[in-house]
């Protein structure tokens, strides 16, 4: 797939939409000068920004072609929390991204450069035209604040996959892109001008309290905070030529936590059923909603559930948690149940075959991908399921982290029981009682999940949170990112797949100036060619 491509897509659907806050019909007859001269044009071609982050399949419609393209592909499969799932065959480009083997021709690394790009070069086009719009200057602040952050989350995809890449902050002219003579930015580059996205845009964006109904799913001054803390604690054990301190994720997370706009859930097992989208700990969600339109460029409907959910259902049986995941949890904490589950276990009042279709690596999967079947769409790829992407309780224990590097070890503990204390008064998921398939059982259990006391202090306390992180944020695509970070990778990877894996990891890492080693998969060869820009290590 040529450069050229992701530009000209990226101009033709400006007016492409797939959030349910807004479904408009692509508007033509349109120049970028003039574009913007009415609110509607304008909040039409911030809303084609967001319109990247639901192509997980992308079809023969687009130079993509057929390509699988989840966060969760790295975030989890690529860990000990997570196995390709489904039959031993199919998506196997899956598979080679788990034991390393993956080339620069693999389909799924594709539509994860692609589809951030496309996200990029329409951001460019708001940030770079939308300043002299004669539309409200209200509106404009936040339309210019959704494309920043939008911009920075893109890069951020980009970087924590691929290292350094090009850093475009203005559209490209096509002479430009014809001669195909790009140089990639360090990742220390890309980390600057993620961070300076992220900060922009929380001085500018409204709090979510501010949006009304028809706007659920924009991206919040929360949002932008809740993003800045977490690329702050990336590259603090990675990438950290900015020498960024934990006192700065500590400052974006605790403005998150004093806004006053976020809470847990009261049920840790309401969170990811469709009674618990946009609720009081969602930050950050993609928005999805039945509509019968499966072009994956502008239906409104993820493909998500039909490939994570079990194969006995209305889905293919991919994404399954493994028995590691299972072990780490405590016997009696509820949240386990709400992760993942094997047969015989029940999801709204039906019993689930975990082997049907031999679809199960692990003889486990994810509970938290499970849609009611009250919610089925008439074609599963069409699924009204909003996919979660950042939750209030990861900014806690986010805070808790900074507190404890800090030496701040009370308010650390204290932090993690505020997420300890939530899961214990859980229940488990709903219609776990095949009987009662409208109910959340309670767990019967008592003096579970002990609060952590004061003899819980060093290293022993930082074990506990990264305990905690990976408990309460299961199957969230966060584990990758929590184990490179911190160090861990290589050696999670040695002990689930063996020395190989981890020798195929280690060499495809930057250890160059980095804290940690930072394993980065391989540039697609369509991209290498025709940015003219140097491949990864070990490719």
């Amino acid at each position: 797939m040529k450069l050229q491509n992701v530009l000209l897509t990226g101009a033709l659907t400006l007016g492409m939409v797939s959030c349910n806050f807004l479904d408009e019909e692509p508007l033509v007859d349109q120049t970028e000068t003039n574009f913007f001269d009415t609110a509607l044009n304008a909040i039409a071609a911030v809303n084609s920004v967001y319109d990247p982050l639901t192509w997980g399949q992308s079809g023969s419609t687009m130079p993509v072609s057929f390509s699988h393209a989840y966060e969760f592909l790295i975030g989890d499969v690529c860990t000990d929390d997570g196995a390709k799932g489904s039959t031993a065959g199919d998506q196997a480009d899956i598979q080679a991204l788990k034991e390393w083997r993956a080339t620069a021709d693999n389909a799924n690394l594709t539509g994860l450069w692609y589809n951030p790009f496309v996200g990029v070069y329409r951001a460019n086009i708001v940030i770079n035209n939308i300043g002299e719009s004669p539309i409200d200057a209200g509106l404009k602040q936040r339309l210019m604040g959704e494309a920043t952050f939008l911009r920075g989350y893109y890069y951020f995809q980009l970087a924590r996959i691929f290292g350094g890449v090009p850093v475009l902050t203005e559209p490209i002219d096509p002479d430009v892109v014809a001669a195909g003579n790009f140089s990639r930015n360090t990742l220390n580059e890309v980390y600057a001008q993620i961070n300076r996205d992220f900060r922009a845009a929380a001085e500018v964006l409204p709090t979510k309290s501010s949006y009304g109904a028809a706007d659920l799913g924009r991206v919040t001054q929360g949002t932008a905070q809740a993003y800045a803390a977490r690329a702050y604690m990336y590259q603090i054990g990675t990438a950290n030529g900015a020498a960024i301190g934990w006192d700065s994720v500590a400052h974006y997370a605790n403005a998150v936590i004093n806004s006053g706009e976020y809470a847990l859930e009261t049920n840790y097992a309401t969170i990811f059923e469709m009674a618990g989208e946009n609720g009081p700990e969602s930050i950050f969600e993609i928005q999805a909603i039945e509509t019968g339109d499966l072009n994956f460029s502008t239906g409104a409907g993820t493909i998500e559930t039909i490939f994570t959910n079990p194969f006995g259902t209305i889905g293919w049986g991919f994404l399954n948690p493994t028995q590691e995941l299972f072990d780490t949890f405590e016997a009696d904490d509820p949240r386990r149940e709400n992760t993942l589950f094997s047969s015989g276990d029940f999801a709204h009042g039906v019993e689930i075959d975990v082997a049907s279709g031999d679809r199960s690596e692990t003889g486990f999967l994810n509970r938290k991908k499970i849609l009611d079947p009250n919610h089925y769409p008439s074609d599963p790829r069409d699924s009204p399921q909003n996919i979660r992407k950042m939750r209030y309780a990861d900014v806690v224990l986010m805070a808790a982290e900074a507190a404890y590097h800090l030496g701040n070890e009370g308010e650390a503990r204290s932090l993690v029981n505020e997420i300890r204390d939530r899961a214990r008064n859980s229940t488990f998921p709903l219609g776990y009682d095949g009987a009662n398939p409208d109910s959340y059982p309670n767990t019967g259990y008592s003096g579970n999940l002990a609060p952590l006391v004061g003899t819980t202090t060093g290293t022993d306390l930082l074990d506990a949170i990264y305990h905690e992180r990976r408990v309460e944020l299961g199957m969230e695509s966060v584990r990758f990112w929590d184990l490179v970070r911190t160090g861990r990778y290589l050696d999670a990877m040695e002990a689930q797949m063996g020395a190989e894996v981890r020798s195929r990891a280690e060499a495809r890492s930057l250890t160059d100036g980095m804290v940690n080693p930072v394993p980065l998969f391989p540039i697609p060869s369509t991209e290498v060619a025709a940015w003219g820009i140097a491949q990864n290590p070990g490719y």
